[in-house]
């Protein structure tokens, strides 16, 4: 872990205001609009249940405590899909990567 960096635990997450936005020009439409980051439930619905609904059961088994607890329980996931899909995607890549479900894993062997 980075020096500086808290170990965030399951509260600290629900708490934080987690979903981005960023101000576009359109100049077509003479002016800008503002595009919000999806929960991860919105891209659920938006791309399909299967990959992503597997995505956030993913990253609610395998984030851990200090202790090597797991900070969701699976009670809790319907809240965790709350939270920013992005960093659903960031947490699924080195969790796969760490389980062997990789592409990359898999070429490496």
């Amino acid at each position: 872990m980075e020096e500086g960096m808290k170990l965030l635990t399951a509260q600290d997450i629900f708490d934080c205001d987690d979903i981005g936005f960023v101000d576009v020009d359109v100049p077509q439409w003479g002016g800008t609009v503002r595009v919000r980051a999806l929960t991860a439930k919105e891209a659920m619905t938006f791309l399909g249940e299967g990959k992503q609904e597997s995505m956030v059961i993913l990253v609610a088994r395998c984030v851990i405590n200090e202790d090597g607890d797991r900070l969701f329980t699976d009670a809790q996931i319907s809240k965790l899909k709350e939270k920013a899909f992005s960093a659903f995607i960031k947490i699924q890549k080195e969790a796969m990567r760490l389980n062997g479900l990789s592409s990359d894993e898999a070429k490496n062997d």
